[in-house]
């Protein structure tokens, strides 16, 4: 009888195997079997997906403190600031900017509360109003 020599290795080969349950393969980290504390867990990292930073509710005087900040740094001189019902009124000039040529006239802005979490500035300069919009988002 002649036995092809290929056929009994695979038979021999297949013999060897472990007939219980196959093991998973192990990954490459080095956590050493300890859990991963960082990785999601079902259905609670599924329930804080969408969720993002907290608003911070603005004021209309987080804006007029904003405002005044915004305005001194820019070279205006806040004169003072009244009230009208829920609005604030920001009196404002230019400062003399060092050269003696005296103050500029007396102008007026008004800082709105539109909603519990939006301040709107109305009549600002505008080289004022993009930072002062870029403070109240922090």
């Amino acid at each position: 009888m002649r036995v092809n020599i290929s056929k009994l290795a695979i038979v021999l080969a297949t013999a060897t195997l472990p007939r219980g349950p196959a093991r998973a393969a192990a990954a490459q980290g080095k956590s050493h079997g300890r859990a991963n504390p960082h990785a999601a867990k079902g259905a609670e990292a599924s329930a804080q997906a969408g969720q993002g930073k907290a608003k911070k509710l603005a004021s209309s005087d987080d804006g007029v403190q904003v405002t005044r900040e915004v305005l001194q740094s820019h070279g205006y001189e806040v004169v003072r600031v009244e009230r009208e019902g829920g609005d604030r009124v920001v009196y404002y000039r230019r400062g003399n900017m060092g050269r003696g040529k005296g103050k500029g006239p007396l102008v007026k802005m008004y800082v709105r509360q539109a909603a519990p979490d939006r301040v709107v500035f109305d009549r600002t300069p505008q080289e004022a109003l993009a930072e002062i919009h870029r403070r109240m988002a922090q």
